[in-house]
């Protein structure tokens, strides 16, 4: 057995005296590394370099990729690319820059770009789908953790069973929308307007399916249909405009908000949405 297969089979972060108890020496252990099988971010630590450039630098830190950096390894949405998130055990001590260990974190002007969470946990290498979701209930605002835990239940990385748990484990305040979350959001974008309607008591359907015209995002009421267009799905605009067109022969209104609108300006959205309303453009 090689080194590396040694430490994949201990989750892709190993001890050196782990390995030692494997039966590689410092010998095969430094020849693992000048052969670039494996990586040393630190002293007495040796990774699996699949687990990439972010999961290394945080055991370089002294911990493990964390929190929202840990949401982004496992490709949930994020509204923005985060500083360094790093989960820590609570009596760590010692902790390094992400780029250099020889320098502690501390004394660096890296300690600004590392979100240091502690922490009884002996994860290694990287948190869980589970583990980063509970960690963002308690660092990033609201909607984000609602956004990034559907987008991990439509990915089906977070199973029915799993979402249980993260529900019993965040703060109560989060439990109320958590257990609202679901896979029929397709884009970050429709889960950031789906919270805002589900806070502003605006009862809606969503994905429905409209003759001539096909599914949507939301339909309030019996005639406003909703569109929250994202980033990745939303670049044809002929064909948009085509739909909107065959929703109003159907007797239908649209408001239809690009993903900027909702990211950045999401109250003006909710503006437009309540004024579309108390016209009655939602009724027949």
């Amino acid at each position: 057995m090689s080194v590396l297969r040694a430490i994949r089979l201990l989750g892709g972060v190993a001890r050196a005296c782990e390995l030692g108890d494997a039966g590689f020496g410092p010998g095969a252990l430094r020849a693992a590394v000048a052969h670039g099988d494996v990586v040393r971010p630190r002293k007495g630590w040796y990774v699996d370099p699949r687990l990439g450039p972010e999961a290394i630098a945080a055991v370089r830190v002294g911990g493990s990729l964390a929190c929202l950096s840990a949401a982004g390894h496992h490709g949930l949405w994020l509204r923005n690319r985060p500083p360094l998130h790093v989960e820590v055990p609570a009596d760590s001590a010692r902790l390094r820059t992400p780029r250099d260990r020889r320098l502690r974190l501390a004394q660096s002007a890296d300690r600004d770009a590392v979100v240091v969470h502690w922490s009884g946990s002996t994860t290694r290498g990287i948190q869980s789908v589970p583990d980063c979701l509970v960690s963002m209930a308690s660092c990033a605002p609201k909607a984000d953790f609602f956004a990034a835990m559907e987008s991990a239940i439509l990915s089906r990385v977070l199973p029915a069973s799993a979402r249980a748990d993260v529900v019993s484990r965040i703060p109560g305040r989060l439990r109320r929308v958590a257990i609202r979350t679901g896979a029929e959001s397709e884009s970050g974008t429709e889960s950031l307007l789906k919270l805002a309607m589900i806070e502003r008591r605006i009862p809606f359907r969503q994905q429905v399916p409209i003759d001539g015209v096909g599914r949507v995002d939301f339909v309030i009421g019996e005639r406003l249909i909703v569109e929250a267009d994202s980033r990745e799905y939303h670049s044809d605009a002929y064909r948009d405009r085509r739909r909107d067109a065959e929703a109003s022969i159907a007797g239908y209104r649209t408001l239809r908000f690009m993903y900027g609108q909702v990211v950045h300006e999401l109250s003006h959205c909710l503006m437009a949405l309540e004024a579309s309303i108390a016209r009655g453009d939602h009724r027949a």
